[in-house]
């Protein structure tokens, strides 16, 4: 098993997918509270809380609210112990993302443009993604740090997201901003419009 004495792990590329609760029974089980993918979690999963490599034993309960059994937590006491910590995985180890899905931690960090047809002006650097009842949102931390902007992941607010360059374009329009002209880059400043 990864992690033991003597072993040399490559550093992987950790997913976080979900954290610690509300411990559930008295046999180490709690729940994982924003559960990314509650299909991986299934027995031989391994996964990482602080400082800590475990592996999923079992796997119960609905997958809104998944129940989880490790490896090396046989009491309740163990698992209230973990309540509140960040859980991760590896990405390989994870279901595959369908076209236009992405990871937060992907995300996370990204510049943020508006496209016009003036061109583009940067909004700011993605904070963070927030998962609300109805939709997903990109707080975006703005530019000059005075303010930030939640955006919507819907299509019709999400032009594209380029992983590659690290830039997410927004629909300044259909977000209502109103972006000064002297923060356009490219695209034609000069037609006084």
């Amino acid at each position: 098993m990864p992690g033991e004495a003597g072993s040399i792990d490559p550093v992987p590329d950790l997913i976080r997918i979900g954290f610690a609760g509300k411990a559930h029974g008295v046999r180490g089980g709690f729940y994982v509270e924003g559960a990314i993918d509650p299909q991986a979690l299934a027995p031989g999963l391994e996964v990482l809380i602080g400082d800590r490599r475990f592996c999923v034993v079992s796997r119960q309960g609905a997958d809104a609210r998944p129940i989880v059994s490790l490896e090396g937590v046989g009491d309740r006491d163990t698992a209230t112990e973990l309540r509140g910590l960040a859980i991760f995985a590896e990405r390989g180890a994870l279901t595959p993302l369908a076209e236009g899905e992405w990871y937060a931690s992907d995300l996370e960090g990204m510049s943020v443009s508006t496209a016009a047809a003036s061109g583009l002006a940067s909004l700011g650097r993605v904070s963070r993604l927030v998962n609300l009842p109805s939709v997903d949102v990109l707080e975006v931390e703005s530019s000059d740090h005075n303010a930030v902007i939640q955006i919507p992941l819907v299509s019709d607010a999400i032009v594209g997201v380029d992983l590659e360059s690290g830039v997410i374009t927004v629909d300044a329009e259909f977000l209502g901003l109103d972006i000064p002209a002297d923060s356009v880059e490219g695209g034609d400043q000069s037609s006084g419009e």
